[in-house]
């Protein structure tokens, strides 16, 4: 009986993992659309929509992920995590000046306070802390998933930067994703300014990123400078997350496999058939579970 219900839950992950991929592969199909068909990621330039599209990304990895945290799957839904930015953007407008239209500066300012330094909501109540990046579990997974990192208000680089993204476009702000080689940045278009998530919101100039850059051993170039549309960020995240999977022994086959397919979706959108996708995830499944040997047990 025991066995069974293993078998059982480990199937309802399966069909869970399934229908969410199905979902991302029809999210990258319609945009792909949208954007215009290109042979490389790297042709697409950015657009407007890149925030939106993002969100829904970083919210459907979420979804495939959601039992590496201790959230309960109904926790893990796009309306909720949508709510929270919502939640954080209108914090922000509750400091800005209902008199007049704030400027993008005054806006930025209100921005890094709620994100980086506010403990206090407008009534005086305790609220969440501020975000800061984890510099005690860096390489966890969690900082790689959006929902555990509004939770928790620590992630690394390229989830904090997300989440400021995400909040910046509700409030009228563009906000750019900037990969420096071993960094994640945001580049404020309208302010010409760079800001260091990770350093609760530090800006900085074009030459403080060169410095950072020559740091890392590298020379500045402006390839590095280009704003990162959302399919270059989740190839960024899956890295991410496989590297976490590598150190983490509580990582099942699973969660190895469902990086694998996420980047099949990724690179081929427009031509991998789902069946695809289904059956490396049920050959997987097959073998996980063929091999246990007695009392063992080999978690999908």
């Amino acid at each position: 009986l025991v066995v069974s219900q293993m078998y059982a839950r480990s199937l309802l992950r399966l069909l869970h993992c399934s229908s969410t991929l199905e979902d991302t592969m029809d999210y990258l199909r319609e945009r792909r659309q949208r954007v215009g068909r290109q042979d490389s990621v790297n042709m697409i330039e950015p657009r407007d929509e890149d925030s939106k599209d993002l969100e829904e990304l970083m919210i459907l990895v979420s979804k495939i992920f959601y039992d590496l945290s201790p959230d309960n799957i109904n926790d893990v839904t796009s309306p909720l995590i949508r709510q929270t930015f919502d939640n954080l953007a209108d914090q922000v407008r509750m400091r800005l000046s209902t008199s007049k239209e704030s400027s993008a500066k005054e806006t930025v300012k209100a921005l890094h306070h709620v994100l980086f330094e506010e403990k206090n909501d407008a009534k005086g109540e305790e609220a969440s802390n501020p975000f800061v990046g984890n510099t005690v579990d860096y390489y966890s997974h969690c900082n790689s998933l959006i929902h555990t990192v509004l939770r928790d208000r620590t992630g690394i680089p390229l989830t904090l930067a997300i989440i400021y993204q995400c909040v910046a476009w509700r409030l009228g702000i563009k906000a750019n994703i900037v990969g420096l080689p071993g960094h994640i940045v945001i580049y404020l278009p309208d302010m010409d300014r760079y800001v260091d998530v990770f350093a609760r919101g530090e800006m900085m100039s074009q030459e403080d990123c060169q410095r950072m850059v020559s740091q890392f051993g590298f020379s500045m170039s402006p390839s590095f400078l280009k704003p990162l549309i959302p399919e270059l960020v989740l190839q960024r995240v899956l890295n991410n997350l496989e590297n976490s999977f590598n150190r983490d022994a509580a990582a099942t086959n699973r969660h190895r496999v469902m990086v694998t397919a996420l980047r099949a979706i990724l690179n081929r959108p427009d031509y991998l058939q789902m069946e695809e996708c289904r059956n490396l995830i049920g050959l997987t499944w097959v073998s996980a579970h063929v091999s246990q040997r007695g009392e063992e047990w080999i978690e999908w």
